[in-house]
C-alpha cells in the first residue's frame, strides 16, 4: 500500500518536532517499520521501468500460426527461453 506524500510528510514533521517514531506509528496506526524506513529515505521511490520481454509478440503470434498444436516447452526451445516465459507471454497476449 502506498501512502500519499502529504501523509508521509506529516509523519516526518511530527518526528522532527520531537515525537518518537514508535509513538507516531502507534498514533497513526501504521507499521513501525514503515515509519522507520521513511526516516531513512524520506522521498518515495516511484516506479521502475520494466525490463523488455525477451519474446517478441509478433514472432510468437507467427509461431502460433505455424505450429498451433505445439506444447509450450517446444515453443520455449525455439525461442531459447523457459516454458514459464512462454506462458507469461501467452497470458500477456490473452491467448
Amino acid at each position: 500500500m502506498t501512502y500519499c506524500s502529504q501523509f508521509r510528510q506529516k509523519i516526518l514533521n511530527d518526528i522532527a518536532n520531537g515525537e518518537t517514531w514508535r509513538a507516531v506509528a502507534k498514533r497513526y496506526k501504521i507499521s513501525k517499520f514503515t515509519v522507520y524506513s521513511w526516516i531513512k529515505n524520506p522521498h518515495p521511490k516511484g516506479f521502475t521501468e520494466r525490463k523488455p520481454s525477451k519474446i517478441d509478440d509478433e514472432a510468437l503470434l507467427k509461431d502460433i500460426e505455424q505450429y498451433p498444436d505445439d506444447y509450450q516447452w517446444e515453443r520455449a526451445r525455439r525461442f531459447n527461453c523457459s516454458q514459464s516465459a512462454i506462458c507469461y507471454a501467452l497470458k500477456r497476449l490473452k491467448i
